[in-house]
């Protein structure tokens, strides 16, 4: 009953408004709060392409490996920077505004990760773009996720088993969706338990790397992580 209760949903879209409101690129039709109620929802009229029209966007002059970039990009900054993020960013929910803008809309499911959490999560696929497997076990030793009593060196060994394949495919097979998901194999068989947050980031992660792969199918889904992630580490 509650996720049918429209006032929840305006109030997330105002939430992942004031979180991205100086994002360039970036845009959020607004919620007209006096004509919303808790049956309805009403927002300001979203003007734009629909980003799974790829022969629009050619027509309109968009390029369209730029929009593949920006997707992912704002992603990973919604993820690590605010710990919320638009957790069903499928084509039918994103638009392109005349000056090249994503526009995101309808906030029924989104995502919340805690501060530590995104630090851990950072560090992993940091650790992973670097290819120090040895630093990515021990972020899972030292955030509590591996048992204390398994073997370090091997759960990194299993962890280099899980990332060398993936940097030898070619830009266009490389996926961060399927890196997580090979982890989290690997994470079970020494004794890691299900982490409902980092599934649900997963999750999103596979539909984010989807949309920017079907504007750009030779996109290199870990070079346009990399500053996004390494900034974050940085900073926080």
């Amino acid at each position: 009953m509650g996720e049918l209760d429209l006032r929840l949903e305006a109030s997330a879209a105002a939430e992942f408004a004031a979180n991205t409101g100086n994002d360039a690129g970036f845009q959020l039709p607004a919620v007209q709060w006096d004509l919303s109620s808790r049956r309805i929802m009403t927002m300001a009229w979203a003007d734009g392409l629909p980003l799974g029209d790829n022969a629009a966007l050619d027509e309109a002059g968009h390029d369209r490996a730029v929009l593949g970039e920006r997707v992912l990009q704002l992603f990973l900054n919604h993820a690590l920077r605010d710990g919320y993020f638009h957790a069903d960013m499928h084509q039918g929910n994103l638009k392109v505004a005349a000056n090249g803008d994503i526009i995101a809309y309808d906030f029924g499911i989104m995502g919340h990760i805690d501060e530590y959490t995104r630090r851990v999560y950072a560090e992993i696929l940091y650790g992973f773009i670097r290819r120090d497997y040895r630093r990515v076990a021990e972020v899972h030793f030292e955030a509590g996720y591996i048992p204390p009593d398994q073997d370090v060196e091997a759960f990194a060994q299993a962890l280099r088993a899980v990332g060398e394949p993936i940097f030898g495919m070619d830009a266009s097979r490389i996926s961060m969706g399927r890196l997580l998901h090979y982890l989290f194999e690997v994470t079970e068989w020494f004794g890691m338990q299900t982490r409902t947050e980092l599934i649900h980031l997963q999750r999103t992660m596979v539909v984010v790397e989807g949309v920017s792969r079907s504007l750009n199918p030779q996109i290199n889904i870990w070079d346009i992580a990399h500053p996004v992630v390494e900034d974050y580490i940085k900073t926080s």
